[in-house]
């Protein structure tokens, strides 16, 4: 018995011994990463104090004389704000709004002298000539206008040249009517070689008038033409055969041969039907 006691305790030393080294070298262990993390922080404020350090003095006003040109630089401005007014602002966004993708005014230079009489082209129907005069008239007081019968060009005076120049201007490649029409062309043009112009226009319409004759010319000069006859009248019932029933039916009677024949090929349709 004595001896196995021995043994026991000598085994349970063995163990507390065990247990205890354990736990010292946890504790040395735990130690030493606190020491080393310390040793890291230390090492990296040491490390970042002198970059710091020298960035402060770097960045300096002769540093940065050196690296800007100032000769360069505007000088400032002892000028105050000026106010702006907001109805003036609101009128030009707005008018910048209503002219946003609108062709810039202006045309061409043209063949001919700035006159007050235009030669405008590239009319479309359907139109009106009250719409077309509406449209000029915009731009100022009309004298003179006339437009072909297929309206497809006019000539227009106004009062002024500068309405003509205006005119010419402003209208110049627009599409009028803006649903129907075509881009518009418009030229300066003498107002008496207008005139002559338009008098041959008017000349050839009439010309072309007078040479179609209409239907009733055409059914007078024929009755005028043939000859004429006493012709007898003839009543109906001297020609046909008339029914007893009202409304009355004239007919003619057939042959009897011609009858049958026809009785027989009606025969011959139903048999086939």
């Amino acid at each position: 018995m004595t001896e196995a006691t021995s043994e026991a305790s000598t085994e349970r030393s063995i163990e507390h011994q065990v247990v205890e080294q354990s736990k010292k070298r946890r504790v040395l262990k735990t130690h030493r990463n606190s020491v080393d993390e310390s040793n890291k922080e230390a090492h990296q404020e040491v490390k970042l104090q002198p970059d710091f350090e020298e960035e402060e003095e770097t960045l300096t006003t002769d540093s940065l004389k050196d690296i800007l040109d100032v000769s360069k630089l505007p000088p400032p401005s002892n000028d105050e704000p000026q106010d702006l007014d907001a109805e003036k602002v609101y009128q030009n966004g707005s008018e910048s709004q209503k002219n946003k993708g609108k062709r810039p005014e202006g045309a061409p230079p043209s063949n001919h002298e700035p006159s007050a009489t235009l030669y405008i082209t590239n009319f479309v129907r359907p139109l009106t000539l009250p719409a077309v005069r509406a449209l000029l008239e915009q731009y100022g007081v009309i004298e003179y206008f006339w437009m072909n019968k297929i309206k497809s060009h006019c000539y227009v005076k106004f009062e002024s040249v500068e309405s003509a120049v205006i005119t010419r201007n402003s209208l110049w490649n627009v599409k009028w009517p803006p649903e129907t029409g075509r881009s518009l062309v418009l030229d300066f043009f003498n107002f008496e070689k207008a005139l002559e112009a338009i008098n041959q226009e008017e000349a050839k319409q009439n010309a072309t008038r007078s040479r179609a004759p209409s239907k009733t010319t055409i059914n007078r000069t024929e009755e005028e033409e043939a000859p004429r006859q006493n012709v007898s009248f003839i009543p109906l019932e001297n020609l046909f055969n008339k029914t007893t029933a009202t409304p009355s039916l004239y007919y003619k009677p057939l042959p009897r041969e011609e009858a049958e024949a026809k009785m027989q090929e009606m025969a011959k349709k139903r048999r086939r039907s």
